[in-house]
């Protein structure tokens, strides 16, 4: 994906500076935070951090534990609402930025990623970021049609967010559809490349790669290309989903919305193929190159 967030991160992270704020008006550590809400302290540390998204229920909680006003507890659970869904015009975001728009939000990537244990991603058309060659994620800045961009430092930003793959504690599911694998980016031997790239990428032990055939039958029905930030069942941090559309990014925490992705997710996984058969549609991808 290309965009990423901006004023949605802001805006979290002052909810939750004020969210510390009440707490610490409160004269309550973290702990009785904690437990006055009846949640861990980690879900509390992780609020007023920013690092969790916070839940219209849970900063309704808080409130009430640290005895707000109910103009003022209400104030904040409206807030808590509308970070639920965020919609970033990303190139607007890329044209205040200046030259190094671009890479900025790579690096916005870098830090998002590296909070989340596991990692799902649904391409259809193009190839996950984390698994792009260094030509074939030039040739994808530069359609953007951003001229002016520092496409050096974008590029070596989002090959430096690659890193993670070789993280064995991090788990990566990527599901592809073989269009992506045949739609080519930029000159043939480029694409040869980009497909042994994914080749390589699919042996590592915490890379799932799974390919959905041209002549499978859909499950359903999604144009677009979605990533989630996620977790094991007992994961406390941040759950998001990133939605790219043309010049806008959709940021998902409501959980519902996000079990949704999930569940679409795994409708995609189970109709993708893995292993030898994927490697024989990677292969046949490449053969008419």
């Amino acid at each position: 994906m290309a965009g990423g967030p901006s004023a949605f991160q802001a805006e979290r992270k002052h909810l939750a500076a004020e969210l510390k704020r009440v707490r610490e008006g409160a004269g309550l550590t973290t702990r009785e935070m904690a437990a006055a809400m009846g949640v861990s302290q980690t879900k509390v540390v992780h609020m007023e951090s920013g690092q969790r998204g916070a839940q219209p229920a849970d900063v309704a909680a808080w409130a009430r534990a640290a005895g707000l006003a109910p103009e003022e507890a209400g104030r904040l659970s409206t807030r808590a609402r509308q970070l639920q869904t965020d919609v970033t015009n990303w190139r607007q975001a890329m044209k205040e930025a200046g030259r190094s728009g671009m890479a900025d939000i790579q690096r916005e990537w870098l830090v998002l990623e590296q909070l989340a244990p596991v990692q799902r991603e649904y391409q259809a058309v193009l190839m996950p970021g984390l698994l792009q060659t260094a030509e074939y994620a030039r040739q994808v800045f530069a359609a953007e049609e951003e001229g002016g961009q520092d496409l050096v430092s974008a590029v070596a930003v989002r090959m430096e967010r690659q890193a993670r793959l070789y993280n064995s504690s991090k788990r990566f599911e990527f599901v592809i559809h073989e269009a992506a694998l045949r739609w080519r980016v930029g000159p043939v031997d480029g694409h040869l490349a980009q497909l042994d790239r994914i080749r390589q990428m699919g042996t590592l032990s915490n890379v799932y790669l799974g390919i959905i055939p041209l002549d499978v039958e859909a499950p359903i029905w999604r144009y677009h290309p979605f990533v989630i930030l996620d977790g094991p069942a007992d994961y406390e941090g941040p759950v998001e989903v990133f939605v790219e559309l043309l010049g806008q990014n959709v940021v998902i925490s409501d959980p519902v919305a996000v079990e949704r992705y999930r569940r679409a997710f795994r409708q995609l996984q189970a109709v993708a193929v893995t292993g030898s058969e994927a490697t024989a549609i990677i292969d046949a991808a490449g053969e008419r190159g």
